[in-house]
């Protein structure tokens, strides 16, 4: 199942209860360069998320607070993300945002390869 999360924040809280593998793809704020691509993953998350790990108003670090004191965190997380560029409030990615979007998605999919899922690429239909 694929989610969207926005700035959805707590309205997550049931689709992100309970799962067996969460992977989150986000800009995110970590102190690496402008740019980079991290992945956080294991014992890493408690330690970055004891702040602020995404701009949104509510951040992942907040709802899985939550899912924790509800007993329902999904058992493996991973985060791959791009360290923000600017703080500035807009409807569009910055262009190095963007251009790392294939390479997260590659990423993502390598996640779920190693996890024993099976990916076939979409097609496009014809109308």
């Amino acid at each position: 199942m694929a989610i969207d999360g926005g700035t959805s924040g707590m309205e997550m809280i049931e689709d992100l209860s309970n799962l067996d593998f969460l992977i989150v793809l986000d800009v995110v704020k970590t102190g690496a360069a402008p740019g980079t691509v991290v992945k956080i993953a294991g014992d890493e998350i408690p330690v970055f998320f004891r702040k602020k790990l995404s701009p949104h108003q509510i951040a992942l670090p907040d709802v899985l607070a939550s899912l924790e004191l509800l007993d329902t965190m999904p058992k493996e997380i991973v985060v791959l993300g791009v360290e923000l560029i600017s703080l500035e409030l807009g409807m569009e990615m910055t262009p190095t945002v963007a251009e790392k979007v294939p390479v997260l998605a590659a990423m993502a999919a390598a996640e779920l390869v190693a996890r024993g899922y099976t990916l076939e690429p979409l097609t496009a239909s014809v109308a």
